[in-house]
């Protein structure tokens, strides 16, 4: 499983949720570019830019179908993913999403 915060949030937003899963699945958590303790790149952040970091871990670290849990801006980078990567997704749990009509 690959589980990814929601805009704001943090790798910490899980930590209730590792020990659980753990017991049936092997559980990564991401934080994504620009969150928390990652380092903040002079980049354009988008979906697509967290999407592909996300597949390259996967590619790197994983290589088999998993399951991505997600929240709020997470279930964006996850849908991308799936749409982009079918290889990547086994299935995709979402439990929010952002509200996209508020965009300009």
């Amino acid at each position: 499983m690959i589980l990814l915060h929601g805009f704001g949030a943090v790798i910490e937003h899980w930590r209730h949720n590792i020990s659980i899963l753990a017991e049936q699945h092997t559980v990564y958590i991401l934080d994504l570019l620009g969150f928390s303790g990652s380092r903040k790149a002079a980049t354009d952040y988008s979906v697509y830019l967290w999407t592909e970091l996300v597949y390259y871990f996967w590619q790197t670290f994983i290589g088999e179908h998993v399951i991505l849990v997600e929240n709020s801006i997470g279930s964006l980078v996850c849908l991308t993913a799936a749409d982009n990567y079918p290889d990547l997704v086994r299935g995709i749990l979402i439990l929010s999403l952002p509200d996209t009509s508020l965009r300009q």
